[in-house]
């Protein structure tokens, strides 16, 4: 009983930085994403010209953003509470429990800030805004990966010394 005691204790270091590496992996999956969806909003821009609720409708439906739970709480939002869309992006980013989690605050701020200036101009306005988002959160992106590549293997190592300083010690 006393061995399975000091076992689970030398888990924890472990287990903490599973919590850590799951979130360097979500940032970095995260910005994929959100690269994915800018592309695809410019795309939509240029041919068919949606309003801001028909953009973020089609974009719930599109399986390969997953991870991006804020759009399905945007658009419901935009459908039962009249408010502007401005108003409802922000309130779905800054409500998302993942994105508090796992983001940065720069990173929500330019989240944010996309969603504000979404369909307040003309077309071409509007492909400006999302280029220049797009290569600002291709910057994030390159950025996340190469920190979790860099962090994952330290939080490993960390955590295996700490598993086995407590072994040491209980042992």
């Amino acid at each position: 009983m006393r061995y399975a005691a000091i076992i689970c204790l030398a888990l924890i270091p472990l287990i903490l930085s599973g919590d850590k590496l799951k979130g360097l992996k979500f940032r970095a999956d995260f910005f994929q994403e959100i690269c994915e969806m800018l592309t695809t909003v410019k795309m939509r821009l240029q041919f068919d010209n949606p309003t801001t609720g028909e953009l973020i409708a089609s974009l719930c439906g599109n399986e390969s953003f997953k991870r991006l739970s804020f759009l399905g709480e945007c658009l419901n939002l935009l459908k039962n509470d009249g408010y502007s869309f401005g108003f409802v992006w922000e309130r779905s980013v800054k409500e998302n429990e993942m994105i508090k989690e796992y983001l940065l605050p720069d990173d929500i701020s330019a989240l944010i800030s996309f969603g504000k200036t979404l369909g307040t101009t003309d077309t071409a306005g509007q492909l400006l805004i999302c280029g220049k988002c797009e290569e600002l959160f291709l910057k994030k992106r390159e950025f996340a990966i190469s920190e979790k590549a860099r962090l994952s293997k330290l939080y490993l190592t960390l955590a295996a010394a700490g598993a086995a300083v407590i072994l040491i010690l209980l042992i």
